[in-house]
Order: C-alpha cells, then sequence, then structure tokens
C-alpha cells in the first residue's frame, strides 16, 4: 500500500483528510477524527530511526497508528512493524507500509480510529 492508497482509503471511508501540521515537513501528514484526536501519522524517515541499530538510512514510508497496548506488544515484533516513532511507544505502533499487507493497513487503521473516538 502506498500513502496515496492510505489517504484515498481513509477519505473514502471515514470522509477524513490528512493535514500537514509543520511547515518543515510537508510530507508529515496527520489523520484526525472530527475532536481533532489523531488516529494516525504517515511520515518518511530514515530506516535506521525506525529500526534502532540499523545502519540502513534509506527513507521508508511508515504510518503510526493508536492501538490497544496488548496488541501493541504481540505485532511490533512481526515483519514490517516497529515500535512507535517519536510517539509513545504503550499507544503507538509504526507499521512500515510497503511490508505490511493491505488488508492488515486497513484493518489497523479501522482500529486506530476507533480506538480514539471511545
Amino acid at each position: 500500500m502506498t500513502r496515496t492508497e492510505i489517504k484515498k482509503y481513509i477519505k473514502n471511508r471515514y470522509k477524513v483528510d490528512s493535514v500537514a501540521l509543520w511547515e518543515d515537513t510537508p510530507s508529515y501528514i496527520v489523520f484526525r477524527n472530527a475532536k481533532k484526536k489523531w488516529f494516525g501519522i504517515i511520515m518518511d524517515v530514515p530506516y535506521n530511526r525506525v529500526y534502532r541499530g540499523s545502519k540502513d538510512d534509506r527513507i521508508i514510508d511508515i504510518m503510526n497508528v493508536k492501538l490497544d497496548p496488548e496488541l501493541i506488544s504481540s505485532i511490533k515484533a512481526t515483519r514490517g512493524f516497529a515500535p512507535a516513532y517519536h510517539m509513545n511507544k504503550s499507544h503507538w505502533v509504526s507499521i512500515e507500509i510497503a511490508k505490511v499487507s493491505d488488508k492488515k493497513i486497513k484493518n489497523l487503521i479501522d482500529m486506530s480510529l476507533d480506538k480514539v473516538e471511545k
């Protein structure tokens, strides 16, 4: 899945547009519910900032989503997932969007929005 496909999915399903909040990083886009609570953010960051200890510095697209801590602890060791980049690692997880199936990403987006709606 690409960032464009994710934006389209969220727009079509939830009528939510992405917002670029930071002038110095316009490629970082945030998804917020009607109450302005974040349920996702897409960023392009160096691989070695997401996967600590790696020497690989190529830029990758990631999406952070908010999930239940129990789910995070079970998936963050799975290929394509990492402790949340620049977010609370107990409540957020980073998804390397090129390595995770479209179905799984959509499911996690749905869960994240549900989580912030409660």
